[in-house]
């Protein structure tokens, strides 16, 4: 069946040479025309997972219902709290007027609280409160029935109406109100009282701002929600490079406050643009190695630029077919998709070589393009073939975005080999029959040196597989590292202050998601997630409402009980009278002359007595003296002092009589930036816990995971979205190389219909993993999220080597004439992928840099595997040649 297909491929290419090129170049400059003008870049990373998966489907809910509530965040460190604050001030009002910014918040008025301050007391000094209420209660009551200053004058002129009593026995009560009478007059309250109008001076005193500080206090916090853009790749590219430079400025006026940029947004904008700036400089890299290696290699210029215009051909037809089928590529797709597809080139390079030996040899391009599709057709097809199941089998994992790159990698290579063998044989024929118009071939670079690998194979076989048992215990030391920031770049402002604000805080800015519909279960859940071990703290609409516990309900029912016993007259608005005020006066005068009257014929009165005589009769003077004078004045003394002892302590009270009869603040009576993060559009409450212990390692996220998940199996949240992808995608990637390998299996055993042709290419196949992972535990090298796509990839190029290599074995029936031709193949291939991926161990990005040694070192052990072990295997098993069955001459 693949000579017929080889047969039509060689009369289409040698006759129609010409048709076969223009259709290639027309069609695939309408592919990559068409992939330009439709191809969707989907850049937001909720949607590389499919709303199947029950997880991301409430999280994707929960966005629905909350917003998006993942906020960039400025952490501020100052020498001080009120420079902090200054800073915090100014930067948000840059922030404000940019308009790629849609909130700010880290601050909040509190203004509100003034109306419920008492509620949010601590019962010790609610307590306190009811004492000095008890204590004080006659003065009290005796406050609430005292309508006026009239009062208090006409109770004393009543009292000054027997002077024989008062020169015998001064009295005591008397002498204290006239005191509080004279304090007044003079402009000073009555001491007695003062105590409770420190209560509602502290309610004035309230903060009207309170701002965002972190757990220790040392750190301010900025919640910023920038605009995001998901059309272009960065999201927050113009947000996030306004934000740094009004940080930039505004530290240009505060040069002693520090300020820096994190937050899941951030990380992922920054971790964007490292990556993508490391794979401009890598492809830069690879593509000068390569060009290089190609005309060291092949001697010349023409031909492997032929190769590499016929894969950029396949990338266009894989451009617009991609867009035509599936519309758009993924964040995983569109980083992975242009690499995968350049592992197409080697197609182009094993066909290439065996062209130029075909040609050399028969000196007719249809002759020499008939025999390269003879002779390496069949392994290029069935090393594309293994590459493309192991990529395709992705779309068989619950990983959307996997899925996708699968298809899109897949397709690719399927693309490239139609390049490598329909477009590139068409633009040889062209080249060498009617350009060149001659047979002349550079000799390819040969490496000579390799066919004496194999010289003493028993002893090779027997080296390697000690080597190997020796170095067998570096297996287990390489494990999953599923920490994400660990791969990001050194030096990234976000990544140092996601780290500053984890110590400070001990707790990172995830959290995970509660949803309740009313406060009581609000508050119910958010008190059992505080007894949680692995919770550090929560935010809820529990922090902003007042707790009211058993004992603190028993204080205010006593303060409300106390309030309600009270005996208050109505009251009326004082009209001072200085009428009274002067007759009161002249009362006085009168008295002090007669008591001095009486006072000089008596000397019965005791010491004591005469103290208190005289101190009441110094106090009457006074009091004489203030009500004496012009009316205005009198008038003047009269308002102020109804105001010190009357109206201001009374309205103090009242004031705390308020408080004390407040009822609960209702979700009504709060700011609307506390319905804005807290809750839903279907009037859902929200409580946020955050983790005690570093969740971007594997065990503190899964010990949080699953104590969450105790208190709601429904929870949501960016640690569940991270933990449940990561494992998803480590079970994916499993699940892809077992597949694969299954694979492998069935279609090299199509390909050969032989059990020994099998296990001489599983054998170099598994080996090579084997060694990859021996040497990743030796040089501390670990699997993580960006690398671990590296082993089907790898598993592709090994069983395309160990294919291509046996294929030249069955034709030759010589293991070294097998090394020095497809061997220096091979090395090749390997040089351009180890250039290719290995170019990115410059990577600053250490997710790319470990991908980049990953395929480097599996490059390099598959070689190995394949142009070294192999052949000396094959010489110690297979002593006799293979019973083969001789292909026909398509030339």
């Amino acid at each position: 069946m693949r000579n017929t297909l080889f047969r039509c491929i060689h009369l289409l290419v040698t006759r129609h040479a010409w048709l076969v090129v223009l259709a290639s170049f027309l069609s695939a400059s309408l592919a990559g025309f068409y992939g330009v003008a439709t191809m969707e870049m989907i850049t937001d990373q909720d949607r590389l997972l499919s709303e199947d998966l029950p997880y991301h489907a409430r999280y994707m809910e929960f966005l629905r219902t909350f917003g998006d509530l993942e906020f960039l965040y400025v952490v501020v460190e100052g020498p001080s709290k009120p420079e902090m604050t200054a800073f915090a001030d100014a930067l948000a009002e840059r922030l404000h007027r940019s308009p790629d910014i849609k909130n700010v918040i880290y601050s909040f008025d509190t203004r509100w609280i003034r109306d419920y301050a008492l509620l949010y007391a601590p019962v010790e000094d609610l307590q306190t409160l009811h004492q000095e209420l008890q204590t004080y209660k006659n003065d009290i009551q005796d406050l609430f029935a005292t309508p006026s200053m009239d009062t208090i004058l006409d109770r004393i002129t009543d009292s000054l109406a027997d002077p024989q009593r008062l020169a015998t026995q001064p009295s005591a009560a008397l002498s204290g109100e006239l005191q509080i009478l004279l304090d007044a007059l003079q402009g000073r309250p009555n001491t007695e009282l003062s105590q409770f109008s420190q209560w509602e001076d502290e309610l004035h005193e309230l903060e009207d701002t309170k701002y965002l500080w972190s757990d220790r206090g040392n750190f301010l916090l900025m919640l910023i929600m920038p605009n995001k853009d998901y059309s272009t790749l960065s999201v927050i590219e113009r947000p996030l490079q306004r934000v740094r430079e009004d940080i930039w400025l505004t530290q240009m006026d505060f040069p002693s406050v520090k300020a820096g940029l994190t937050g899941r947004p951030a990380l992922q904008a920054d971790e964007m643009s490292t990556t993508n700036q490391d794979m401009m400089e890598s492809s830069l890299i690879a593509l000068v190695g390569v060009a290089v290696l190609f005309v060291v290699f092949f001697r010349e210029l023409v031909r492997p630029l032929l190769a590499i215009i016929a894969l950029l051909i396949a990338m266009g037809w894989t451009y617009g077919f991609v867009a035509l089928t599936l519309g758009h590529l993924n964040l995983l797709s569109l980083v992975f998709a242009l690499v995968l597809i350049g592992l197409g080139i080697d197609f182009g390079i094993h066909f290439l070589h065996r062209y130029q030996e075909e040609l050399d040899r028969a000196g007719n391009p249809a002759v020499a393009i008939g025999h390269a599709l003879q002779h390496i057709g069949s392994g290029i097809i069935t090393g594309a073939l293994t590459s493309c199941i192991a990529f395709m089998l992705a779309m068989l994992t619950d990983f959307k975005g996997l899925a996708e790159l699968g298809y899109v990698a897949g397709m690719g290579i399927v693309f490239c080999l139609l390049a490598m063998l329909v477009t590139l044989p068409s633009l040889l024929m062209v080249y060498d029959s009617h350009v060149r118009k001659s047979v002349t071939v550079s000799a390819p670079f040969h490496l000579i040196g390799l066919q004496h690998v194999s010289r003493h194979p028993l002893f090779m076989v027997l080296a390697i597989v000690a080597a190997t048992l020796l170095l067998s215990e570096q297996f287990f030391r390489v494990h999953f590292n599923d920490n994400l920031l660990e791969l990001q770049a050194e030096g990234l402002e976000s990544v140092e202050y996601e780290i500053k604000l984890l110590n400070e805080s001990e707790h990172s800015t995830w959290y995970c998601a509660f949803t309740e519909p009313t406060l009581r279960e609000m508050k119910e859940t958010d008190a059992i997630l505080r007894q949680c071990e692995t919770v550090a703290t929560t935010e809820s609409l529990d922090d902003v409402f007042p707790l009211i516990t058993p004992q603190k309900q028993e204080v205010l029912m006593a303060l409300r009980t106390f309030f309600s016993t009270l005996d208050k007259k109505e009251l009326y608005a004082y009209q001072p009278n200085p009428t009274k005020a002067h007759q009161l006066a002249s009362q006085i005068q009168n008295l002090l002359f007669s008591l001095s009257q009486q006072n000089s014929r008596s000397s019965s009165a005791s010491s004591a007595g005469m103290e208190d005589y005289e101190a009441l009769f110094r106090q009457l003077q006074e009091l004489a003296g203030l009500l004496s004078g012009a009316p205005s004045e009198v008038t003047r003394k009269l308002d102020e002092a109804n105001r010190l002892l009357l109206e201001t302590p009374r309205a103090q009270l009242e004031a705390v009589e308020k408080q004390v009869f407040q009822s609960e603040p209702t979700l009504e009576d709060l700011p609307s930036i506390f319905h804005t993060l807290y809750v839903g559009k279907d009037n859902s409450l929200l409580i946020m816990a955050y983790p005690k212990e570093n969740i971007w390692e594997s065990g503190p996220m899964k010990k949080f995971v699953d104590e969450m998940r105790q208190v709601d199996p429904h929870v949501t949240g960016t640690p569940i979205q991270v933990y449940e992808s990561s494992l998803l995608m480590r079970q994916s990637f499993i699940k892809i190389g077992i597949f694969s390998y299954i694979a492998v299996l069935l279609l090299v055993f199509l390909d050969f219909l032989s059990f020994r042709a099998l296990f001489y290419i599983i054998v170099p196949l598994s080996l090579g993993i084997i060694w990859l992972i021996e040497l990743m535990g030796l040089a501390g090298i670990n699997l993580n999220l960006a690398n671990f796509f590296a082993i089907p990839i790898l598993i592709g190029i090994g069983v395309d080597d160990a294919v291509h290599f046996f294929h030249r074995y069955q034709e030759d029936h010589d293991v070294e004439r097998a090394i020095y031709t497809t061997g220096t193949t091979l090395t090749l291939t390997t040089l351009t992928t180890f250039i290719g991926f290995g170019s990115l161990v410059f990577a600053s990005h250490k997710g790319l840099r470990s991908l980049g040694m990953l395929m480097a070192i599996g490059t390099v052990t598959y070689w190995f595997a394949c142009v070294v072990f192999l052949p000396a295997l094959i010489k110690v098993l297979h002593k006799t040649p293979m019973d083969l069955t001789p292909k026909a001459d398509i030339g």
